[in-house]
C-alpha cells in the first residue's frame, strides 16, 4: 500500500517501542538516534514506551510517553500523524496497534529490529508479515544475509523492504577504546538488560558457576527487566561474577572496550543487535547462543548451540581470548569501521525514508 508523502516539514513524528533512552538497549539506541535526529524537522516528535514516567518528559526535543492501548490510538486519532515508526511488531498488542494507528498515519515505516527465534511458527511469522503488508509502506531490515529477512522475503516478497544497517557513533567507540579500564583484566562480559529471554539465569548458572577462576561483569539498565531481583539474588552466590546496573553509557562502553570477549545467552536477537556491532568495531570477540540469527559472516562472532559447547569454547580461549582471536578481531575492526555503518550514513537513510531533505 501507499499514502500521499506529506512534504512540509511540519506535523508528528510518532514512534513505539518497549524502552527508550535512558535504558541502554539496542532498539533504544536506534530509536534514540533516529527520534533525535529529526526532532528540528516536525512541529512534535513523540516516542510511546512502556518504560515513560508518569508524566510526559522531554529528552533533546524527543517526548516520551508511558505506553498505554488507548492512550497511543486515542493520541494518534486526535493528532493524526505524518510519520508512524513502530520499532517491534512481534506481540499480538504491537501488531492491532500497527493496524489501528496506520489508518490515521500519512506514511507508516515498521523497524523490523525484534529480533527472530529459531523456535518461532512460521504461521505467526506469516501473521505478522500479513499485518505488515496491509498496513505499512515500509519494511526496514538491516541485514541482506540476516535469518530474519531472508525468511521474511520468502514469506511475504510483495513488502517493499529497505536494508539500513544499525549505526555506529566512531568517535564514541573510539573514545571508549583509549580511556583507562574501569575494571581490572581480563574479565568478559554479558550486557543484556535482564530480560527473561535474554537467559540471565543460563549465563550464571551454565558459564559463571563453571568457569570459577574467570571474572564476569553482568551490565544492564535497573530499570528495564523483569529478573532484576532474581538475578541479583543469584549472582550472589558467586564471587566471580559482578552485578553493574544504571552505569551511564560512556562507563557501559569503556568496560566493554576492555573486555576479553562478550557472552550472550540470549534466546532471541535481532540481526544486529548494537553490542554485536560495538564489539566488531572495538575488537571484542562476541562468543552467542541465540539460535535464531545468522551472524556466521561476522569474523568477531562464534556461534554455539548449547551453553556447555559455549562453555567448553571458552576454556579452549582461556582469560586472553582477544589474542587468541587476533586476527579474526582485525578483519571485524576493518568491516564495521566502513562508512556505511556511520550514524551520519544510516540517519541519512532514514531522512530519505520519512521524505525529509538531506542534512547538509
Amino acid at each position: 500500500m501507499k499514502r500521499v508523502a506529506n512534504t512540509d516539514k511540519q506535523g508528528v513524528f510518532l514512534a513505539t517501542n518497549v524502552a527508550y533512552y535512558p535504558s541502554i538497549g539496542g532498539t533504544e539506541r536506534i530509536l534514540q538516534m533516529v527520534a533525535e535526529s529529526v526532532a528540528a524537522d516536525f512541529e512534535r516528535v513523540i516516542v510511546f514506551s512502556q518504560g515513560g514516567g508518569e508524566k510526559p518528559y522531554f529528552i533533546n526535543g524527543v517526548e516520551v510517553r508511558r505506553y498505554s492501548k488507548w492512550g497511543l490510538r486515542l493520541f494518534s486519532m486526535c493528532i493524526r500523524p505524518r510519520i508512524y515508526f513502530p520499532n517491534v511488531v512481534h506481540s499480538r498488542s504491537a501488531q492491532e496497534n500497527l493496524a489501528f494507528v496506520a489508518r490515521f498515519s500519512r506514511r507508516t515505516i515498521v523497524n523490523m529490529v525484534g529480533g527472530y527465534a529459531s523456535g518461532f511458527p512460521v504461521q505467526k511469522r506469516i501473521q505478522i508479515l500479513k499485518s505488515v503488508q496491509r498496513n505499512a509502506d515500509v519494511a526496514v531490515h538491516v541485514d541482506a544475509l540476516s535469518t530474519e529477512f531472508l525468511i521474511d522475503k520468502c514469506l511475504a516478497p510483495a513488502i517493499e523492504y529497505r536494508i539500513i544497517p544499525q549505526g555506529l557513533d566512531f568517535d564514541e567507540l573510539s573514545q571508549a577504546v583509549t580511556r583507562p579500564p574501569l575494571r581490572a583484566a581480563p574479565y568478559f562480559v554479558h550486557a543484556h538488560n535482564l530480560w527473561h529471554w535474554k537467559r540471565p539465569e543460563l549465563f550464571i548458572e551454565g558459564i559463571v558457576a563453571k568457569h570459577p577462576t574467570c571474572r564476569f561483569l553482568m551490565i544492564g539498565s535497573k530499570q528495564a527487566g523483569d529478573r532484576i531481583e532474581q538475578v541479583a539474588a543469584l549472582a550472589k552466590h558467586y564471587s566471580n561474577v559482578e552485578l553493574l546496573l544504571g552505569h551511564k553509557r560512556p562507563d557501559f562502553l569503556t568496560m566493554l572496550a576492555h573486555a576479553e570477549g562478550v557472552i550472550s545467552t540470549s534466546a532471541v536477537e535481532g540481526a544486529q543487535p548494537n553490542i554485536m556491532l560495538e564489539c566488531g568495531f572495538m575488537g571484542v570477540p562476541y562468543l552467542t547462543l541465540c539460535p535464531g540469527q545468522n551472524y556466521a559472516h561476522y569474523p568477531h562472532v562464534e556461534v554455539y548451540s548449547s551453553v556447555s559447547q559455549l562453555s567448553a569454547r571458552l576454556s579452549e580461549l582461556g582469560p586472553f581470548a582477544r589474542r587468541a582471536k587476533k586476527e579474526a578481531l582485525g578483519r571485524a575492526m576493518r568491516h564495521f569501521r566502513q562508512d556505511r555503518y556511520s550514524w551520519q550514513n544510516v540517519l541519512g537513510q532514514f531522512r530519505e525514508m520519512f521524505h525529509l531533505t538531506p542534512r547538509t
